[in-house]
């Protein structure tokens, strides 16, 4: 409203008016501000793991003793049963997946790294589309203000139990360092091919979780912007929050089911069969041609005249 002398009175009305509604909104932002910082702390900020690097570090030690055991098996294997020929595809098998093991293990803390960042990259990308004062208060007027308490009671409860949620998650994916070289060497392990897998799905989610939730504030933020839902932010963010607090059991517990009951067609560790059938392609069993075949012998091959052309 622009202030004249014909409307000094309602101009000092409006101007206390939105003067009160702006100091009640601060302080309803005062005591929510920590834990917003914490939320966008744990959603962004890549996996610690560089505390556990020493811990990484012996495992790795350890793992290492194995590699010479399966080499040494797979060499007694084909020793032994060198005139079966299923034995000597075992045992190739071994060596093969003792190398990978040992290639894949040892840079298991890089790759775990690289993965790590990527996630929380992906996260910082989708939470810059955010507006800043998307997770605040907007107090529209003094009349929201009633509604704008019992709801923001709520909403608080909502974000310290988020910051509970993602702080595990931060702990999980941090010390994963050290359960990924079990995961990629038991990956390799044919006997024990279905843990390794189960873990390295497992770890994965994981780091990947808070990517999962940015797409949730996401996709609450452009609700938000709708005309009839713009009155209702701070309850929509209180089920954005609790959603996301969701997103952790219920995937998690996806993940177990799927990889119990289909372990042979997980999505995740498919890369790996990749890379290891171009590191170790198998040999194509080439069928001998028979000797009627004209194109083996470098004459063209002509199909016997039909009995009409005849």
């Amino acid at each position: 409203m622009r202030c004249t002398l014909y409307n000094i009175p309602s101009c000092v009305a409006s101007t206390l008016r939105d003067t009160a509604r702006e100091v009640i909104q601060y302080l309803l932002n005062a005591p929510v501000q920590p834990l917003i910082g914490a939320v966008r702390l744990l959603l962004t900020q890549p996996p610690a793991q560089e505390s556990f690097q020493s811990l990484w570090q012996t495992i790795v030690y350890v793992l290492s003793v194995f590699y010479g055991l399966f080499v040494l098996f797979a060499g007694l294997l084909f020793i032994v049963f060198s005139t079966n020929p299923s034995s000597r595809a075992r045992a190739k098998e071994w060596l093969q997946n003792s190398i990978l093991a040992m290639i894949f293990v040892q840079a298991s803390y890089y790759l775990y790294s690289l993965i790590a960042h990527m996630s929380a990259g992906l996260t910082q990308g989708v939470l810059a589309m955010l507006d800043p004062s998307f997770f605040f208060f907007d107090l529209q007027n003094i009349q929201e203000l009633g509604t704008q308490i019992i709801f923001g009671i709520l909403y608080i409860i909502a974000l310290v139990i988020t910051v509970f949620v993602l702080g595990i998650v931060y702990f999980l994916s941090s010390i994963g360092v050290v359960f990924f070289p079990f995961g990629l060497f038991l990956y390799f392990v044919p006997p024990l091919k279905f843990v390794g897998k189960f873990i390295i799905n497992s770890l994965l989610f994981v780091l990947f979780i808070p990517f999962f939730v940015s797409l949730v504030f996401l996709t609450t933020s452009r609700i938000i912007l709708l005309p009839a839902f713009s009155n209702i932010k701070i309850l929509l963010l209180t089920i954005a929050l609790l959603l996301a607090d969701l997103i952790t059991p219920i995937i998690m517990l996806l993940v177990i089911i799927h990889s119990i009951i289909n372990p042979a067609k997980s999505t995740i560790v498919r890369p790996l069969t990749h890379i290891k059938n171009i590191m170790m392609p198998k040999k194509q069993k080439t069928l001998r041609p028979l000797e009627h075949d004209k194109e083996y012998w470098g004459t063209p091959h002509q199909d016997p005249p039909r009995k009409e052309e005849q």
